[in-house]
């Protein structure tokens, strides 16, 4: 919007997996960690408010290797998650900008 006061800039978001168990040891915990780069910039002079700021949201999810499918399940419904939960802390980020 050529009216907008202000220009949100978002970069690539990224999930990470952490796996610290063994692969085939039945059951473990798997971290995803969701990154994305973001700046807010003042669209009259291009002067930004907010510079190289970084979304982080995390989440661990149990699998077991003797259940693939319901591994992939989890994946997917974490990985929904996570961006919804990045979406949530960039709206609170910004909140206090549009309050000025």
């Amino acid at each position: 919007d050529d009216q907008a006061a202000l220009r949100l800039n978002l970069g690539r978001a990224s999930i990470s997996e952490t796996d610290p168990g063994l692969p085939g040891a039945g059951s473990r915990d798997i971290d995803l960690t969701l990154t994305a780069p973001f700046s807010v910039q003042r669209q009259a002079t291009d002067a930004y408010l907010l510079d190289q700021q970084t979304l982080d949201v995390s989440e661990r999810i149990s699998v077991n290797d003797n259940e693939l499918l319901a591994q992939d399940d989890a994946r997917r419904a974490a990985r929904k998650s996570l961006h919804e939960a990045a979406a949530r802390q960039l709206l609170e980020r910004l909140r206090p900008l549009a309050e000025q």
